[in-house]
């Protein structure tokens, strides 16, 4: 008895270890960007996410007008557990600003990203995902940019804006001026297994 038990057990293991133990990376979620010409909005947001990889050129938000611009990278869905070397990514709007802001700031995340904001007159929207918060081999910095003139927060991971070093790279265009590096996003999540 104890001869066919033994097997068995063993072939349970094997099969359900590892979807108990699977590699964090499982749940990525496209984060993606899109723009607004009549808001002069940039948005950047998992919201609009076609399946686990890519976006939705076909979605975006009804209200604005705003077209799809570029995957910015696969971030860790929030409906999945926060891997270890994360921070939380969340997104803000502001109605009288007509302005969307997504960061992984402390002083707007605070623990859940539903705490006020430093600025009036954002709202929280969304919880985004969970970003790395440094360097891992194959990840791209995902940089913030503001423009004062057109009122828009700004981030992407585009080289053309943040080149080898966020702070101190070339944007292509002008006004914008750099904030900060809210994190490092891959451009695909490794599959376990």
């Amino acid at each position: 008895m104890i001869g066919v038990v033994v097997p068995l057990i063993g072939v349970v293991l094997a099969f359900l270890l590892p979807k108990v133990f699977k590699d964090d990376r499982d749940t990525g979620i496209p984060l993606c960007s899109w723009y607004s010409p009549s808001r002069n909005d940039n948005l950047t947001t998992t919201d609009y996410a076609q399946d686990e990889q890519s976006c939705s050129p076909d979605g975006g938000p009804a209200e604005g007008g705003y077209g799809f611009v570029r995957k910015e990278g696969i971030i860790f869905d929030v409906r999945g557990h926060r891997p270890s070397g994360t921070a939380l990514l969340c997104g803000w709007y502001s109605l009288s600003r007509r302005e969307y802001i997504t960061t992984s700031d402390p002083r707007w995340v605070g623990s859940d990203c539903r705490s006020s904001p430093p600025e009036l007159g954002y709202q929280f929207v969304r919880l985004e995902g969970y970003i790395y918060d440094y360097p891992r081999p194959g990840s791209h910095p995902l940089c913030s940019w503001y423009s004062p003139e057109r009122r828009d927060n700004f981030a992407t991971t585009d080289p053309r804006w943040t080149g080898r070093d966020c702070a101190v790279a070339k944007v292509p265009e002008e006004g914008y001026t750099f904030v900060r590096t809210e994190g490092y996003v891959e451009d695909y999540l490794k599959q376990s297994g």
